[in-house]
């Protein structure tokens, strides 16, 4: 069914807000959260407090994916080195008896269930504003800004503007994502108020854009700039890749004055079809990797996908564009490559005729021949040894000198293999497909 992006908002708004009864439920968790943090505190013996935060606290999570957030706050004198010792300390006290996850951010913090809603467990120090000692600091400031600013109807614009977010896959500050956080969609709603205002007014956002809550304005920064109305000094877009913020632009343009599907259900932007045009260019370098922590395993994922595709395009291999994907157990990078096998002759510069030396011993290694330029140098023409791609990751997993991450080294170059794009979707595994889907791109604009 189409519609316009007005007839979905009135549709969605009636869905956006949990029942009373779902309130009841996470309100429960809240107060058993509270009370064993505060059982936790007085056990340890430190003069520290507890807040609640995030989503929660500023009544704007999505029915069915409640979070409760409680901060830890340890006496200001506290050193940022101590707090994931102490920190840590009464977090684990406070969870006792449940399964906790370890999760890292700036520094580390815990994650567990209460009742299936999952609860994290954050310590910060109490700080002044403005002197925080660690990006966690500033939370229980957020809290106080967005209940102080925020009234229902703009707390139901930010559910709607998650519930957009998350269709689009747009929502998530982790860095499998790099997407729009949940109080980076407070803060936009804070600023435009509702999500037509902020559709219509993203859709014509610049390079340079710099937004507050008070004001916008041009700057000279590149990209988008949104800065943290607690501390203008913290852009809130830098965790935001440029793929993900151009995206954004992207949707906020397409769903303004055409009849669209469910913006709030469904995924607009939809992926180029798998055709022979895009396999013959396609590979997927799948390998395994040890058990990590989500953030470390898909920085390192990152990294290498990127390390590995400028290595590729120095060595000769021209990559057209480059994604990781994992699960639990494996990882695949794929690579849209625009020559599968290099030529096998490459062309060597060499210094000017004047460097007598230099001179003599570049031509000495020439292993065809040599030429003169017009600029007094000469060219050597030399035969490679390496002319496919399957034979330069083979070089590159045996001395990593494309890069790899140290934490995916050992496992890749053991467990390894490549697959070509037919072959990875005949395979039918679902890890080599989605990685194919994401590096081949989006279908053609009149597609939509």
């Amino acid at each position: 069914m189409l519609a316009t992006l007005g007839d979905w908002v009135d549709t969605a708004l009636s869905t956006v807000s949990p029942t009373k009864e779902e309130k009841a439920r996470v309100d429960s968790v809240a107060r058993d959260l509270l009370q064993r943090c505060s059982y936790a505190i007085e056990k340890s013996g430190i003069r520290a407090k507890v807040e609640l935060g995030g989503s929660y606290a500023h009544n704007t999570w999505l029915p069915g994916e409640a979070d409760v957030d409680a901060f830890i706050i340890l006496p200001e004198g506290t050193s940022k080195e101590e707090v994931p010792k102490i920190g840590l300390k009464i977090a684990n006290e406070a969870l006792s008896g449940l399964h906790v996850i370890k999760r890292f951010a700036e520094h580390p913090y815990l994650e567990s269930y209460i009742d299936k809603v999952r609860v994290d467990v954050v310590p910060c120090i109490e700080a002044k504003k403005g002197e925080w000692k660690t990006a966690a600091d500033r939370s229980p400031y957020h809290t106080r800004y967005m209940l102080s600013s925020l009234n229902d109807e703009k707390k139901r614009q930010i559910r709607l503007l998650k519930r957009f977010m998350k269709a689009q896959n747009l929502y998530g500050a982790e860095i499998k994502i790099k997407g729009f956080s949940g109080y980076v969609c407070e803060v936009l709603i804070a600023k435009y108020n509702t999500f037509l205002d902020l559709v219509q007014q993203a859709a014509e956002w610049k390079d340079g854009t710099i937004i507050t809550v008070q004001k916008i304005q041009e700057g000279k920064n590149e990209g988008i700039a949104i800065l943290d109305p607690v501390d203008e000094r913290r852009n809130l877009a830098r965790a935001i890749s440029n793929q993900k913020m151009a995206e954004f632009i992207h949707l906020c343009r397409i769903v303004q004055n055409r009849k669209i599907e469910n913006p709030f259900e469904k995924r607009l932007l939809r992926y180029a079809k798998l055709t022979k045009g895009i396999l013959e260019h396609a590979f997927v370098l799948a390998f395994e990797h040890k058990e990590e922590n989500e953030d470390i395993l898909w920085g390192e994922l990152n990294r290498t996908s990127k390390n590995i595709a400028k290595h590729l395009t120095l060595d000769g291999f021209e990559v057209l564009n480059h994604n990781a994907y994992a699960d639990n157990q494996k990882a695949a990078i794929a690579f849209l490559i625009a020559n599968a096998n290099r030529s096998d002759i490459i062309a060597r510069n060499g210094p000017p005729i004047f460097y007598s030396k230099e001179h003599k011993r570049f031509l000495s290694s020439a292993s065809i021949s040599w030429v003169f330029t017009d600029d007094f140098r000469t060219k050597r023409l030399e035969r490679r040894k390496i002319i496919s791609l399957k034979q330069i990751l083979d070089e590159y997993m045996t001395n990593n000198r494309a890069g790899i991450a140290k934490g995916l080294f050992q496992s890749a170059s053991s467990t390894w293999k490549l697959f070509s794009g037919n072959e990875a979707v005949k395979s039918g595994k679902e890890l080599l497909v989605k990685a194919l889907e994401a590096v081949a791109g989006y279908e053609p604009m009149d597609s939509y």
